[in-house]
């Protein structure tokens, strides 16, 4: 008679705390990801500038994959984690520090920004990686594990950090918002330094080969895999695409749209959060009834709401339907960052998950920094609505990827395998 062993407290909790932790720290990412533009479009009246600072977050993401992605597998992941949160909170801390004693001019505000940002790839990677065994010691299905993951992320990414910014800038200046940024940084890594448990049999640690690997070879290694396999193939250039649409758009088009319209920065943290809440919608849903449906018939039917919904937002200023359009742009995206995940997951090779994590990663940053530096100095050249009417027209490339490219509808059936 084979005996079933209930789980532990830490095996039953951790999927749970590490998705609370990563939330946390992508709070205080979301605070710096806004402060930080902000407080140089109020300082300096730039747009360029605005885009430019935007753009080191995504150019620190690449460099960071590019150069210490094996890092990721060859440390393991609970360590890389702690370490990486820890190295960002003290990067981040120093910038009102430099501020406030005069030390801070903007090419080093630039350089800051870039080393702060450095660091939250190898985090998130490895947070990411935790997932699947974390999954598994605690009975969860992987895609609703994926899914309450996610739910922190967003709660944190698109809620809690801009809702945080907002009250705090009605009290203090941006640049000392980056004080609490620094705090949510601290707290994360005490929670998974101290309340983490990983397995015994080490999803966290490397294979051999990952110890020979330089940061361009395992960059290489895992991109080899993204490309190569049937259906990672399919999602990576979507991924790609919204990251080089939305990166761009709320970094830089709706920073400059609400500074023209509303000129206040709460109207923005409001619309963000607006976005939150509808991914954190879609999300759970998707946890909790959505895994019952096929994923690709899911990725088709939300990326047409997805486009209806910018177009929305692109073609009105009224604050309640600016707030409708992005919440509902919010719910239709919920599934795809949960079903992507739990593809890459399940196909890529165990002990190369950190490396394909890390290069799908690092591939979407390019786009994204692509997409923040073109729209950082498109808009000074045609205008913030212009931009606004380019950035939906792209976004509507997805559903007619779906609908008329013949590798999706291939790969269609391996989507559910």
């Amino acid at each position: 008679m084979v005996e079933h062993r209930r789980a532990t407290f830490h095996e039953r909790t951790g999927i749970w705390i590490l998705a609370a932790a990563n939330g946390i720290s992508q709070a205080g990412n979301t605070i710096t990801f806004l402060a930080v533009p902000w407080f140089v479009l109020q300082t300096t009246d730039s747009a360029s500038r605005t885009g430019l600072v935007s753009t080191m977050f995504a150019v620190a993401v690449i460099a960071s994959g590019l150069t210490i992605g094996t890092l990721v597998d060859r440390m393991g992941y609970r360590r890389m984690s702690v370490l990486a949160d820890a190295l960002s909170g003290m990067t981040v801390l120093a910038i009102p520090v430099l501020y406030f004693s005069d030390l801070l001019p903007f090419w080093l505000l630039l350089a800051l920004v870039l080393l702060g940002a450095y660091f939250d790839t190898p985090a998130r990677t490895a947070r990411s990686a935790l997932t699947p065994a974390l999954a598994q010691l605690s009975r969860m299905p992987l895609e609703r594990a994926n899914s309450v993951y996610r739910g922190a992320v967003v709660v944190g990414d698109t809620i809690l950090g801009p809702l945080l910014f907002g009250a705090l800038t009605i009290f203090m200046r941006p640049v000392n918002v980056l004080f609490v940024d620094a705090g949510t940084f601290a707290v994360s890594v005490l929670m998974i330094a101290l309340l983490i448990r990983t397995p015994t049999r080490a999803l966290s640690e490397a294979g051999g080969e990952a110890q020979e690997e330089s940061g361009i070879e395992a960059f290489l290694a895992g991109f080899r895999f993204v490309l190569r396999d049937q259906v990672v193939g399919v999602i990576q250039p979507i991924a790609a695409l919204y990251s080089f649409v939305l990166i761009a758009y709320f970094g830089v088009i709706l920073p400059v749209y609400v500074d023209e319209v509303f000129d206040d920065a709460a109207y923005l943290a409001l619309l963000i959060a607006a976005l939150g809440s509808g991914t954190l919608v879609g999300t759970i849903a998707y946890g909790s009834i959505g895994v019952r449906y096929r994923r690709y018939a899911s990725l088709v039917a939300t990326s047409v709401v997805s486009a209806a919904a910018l177009w929305l937002f692109t073609l009105t200023t009224y604050l309640a339907s600016d707030i409708f359009a992005i919440f509902v742009f919010g719910l239709a995206g919920g599934p795809f960052n949960p079903i992507m995940r739990t593809i890459v997951q399940e196909r890529a090779p165990e002990r190369a998950l950190g490396r394909v994590l890390n290069a799908l990663f690092t591939s979407v940053a390019i786009a994204g920094t692509l997409g923040t530096l073109v729209a950082g100095f498109a808009i000074s050249e045609f205008g913030v609505r212009t931009i606004q009417v380019s950035a939906a027209v792209l976004i509507t490339l997805v559903p007619l990827w779906f609908a008329f490219a013949p590798w999706p509808r291939r790969a269609a059936p391996a989507f559910e395998e």
